[in-house]
Order: structure tokens, then C-alpha cells, then sequence
């Protein structure tokens, strides 16, 4: 079984362009991490049809905010996974924390102090 360990900065230079590259940066942690093993896969895991990954690819397609926030939510039941090795978890919560920074990016000023808000009321 292959573990990676995600360098920051392989991510941080790719994020302000969040292009095919990225997408298929994130792809390939996701694969790693076990939770897809195809690029079909992988576009059902992330909410979408079938071909989305290869015509998002082809294409040059941004990274949507809806398609960030469906992995994020899949990544966290990853890592509720309590035998998780620590390998892996470092990987799923740096994607996860990245995907993170995108959402709140793009959110508008009230939308960011509506979060905050949710968030203090959480815990």
C-alpha cells in the first residue's frame, strides 16, 4: 500500500490557481488515501457525474466551492476512522484544511462572520 505525505507547498503554489493541476493533485491524495481507485470514482465521491473529473481536466475547469465542500465532508468521515494510520490522517486533515481555506475564500464578509458565529455556538 502506498502512503504519501503531502509537502505544503506542493499545494500552496497550485492553490492560487486552483486549475486542472490542482484538481488533479487533489485526485491523486484522494487515491492515496484509499477513498477512491478511478478517476470515475472519484468524480462520484466529489457529488458529480461520472466523466466530471477527465471534462473538468480537459477543460481547465476552477475547483468549485460545492465540489470542495462535498470532499470536505467526506474527508472528515475519513478521518473519524479510529485506526487510521498516522501517515494518512496527515494527509486527509492538510487536504481537508486547504479545501477549508478555498470555502472560506470565497465566501462574502457576512457569509465568513456567519461561520465564525456557527462555530463559537458549536462548541
Amino acid at each position: 500500500m502506498k502512503t504519501i505525505c503531502v509537502k505544503p507547498s506542493t499545494l500552496n503554489n497550485l492553490m492560487p490557481h486552483e486549475n486542472a493541476q490542482f484538481l488533479t493533485l487533489v485526485y491523486s491524495i484522494i487515491k492515496s488515501l484509499n477513498l477512491c481507485k478511478s478517476q470515475y470514482e472519484f468524480s462520484r465521491l466529489c457529488g458529480r457525474n461520472p466523466s466530471w473529473f477527465s471534462a473538468s481536466k480537459s477543460q481547465d475547469l476552477p475547483f468549485s466551492t460545492e465540489v470542495a465542500v462535498t470532499l470536505i465532508l467526506r474527508l472528515q468521515e475519513y478521518l473519524a476512522e479510529p485506526d487510521l494510520p498516522a501517515a494518512k490522517r496527515y494527509d486527509a486533515e492538510y487536504l481537508s484544511s486547504i479545501l477549508r481555506n478555498i470555502v472560506r475564500s470565497r465566501l462574502s464578509p457576512a457569509d465568513r462572520r456567519k461561520t465564525v458565529e456557527m462555530a463559537d455556538y458549536a462548541k
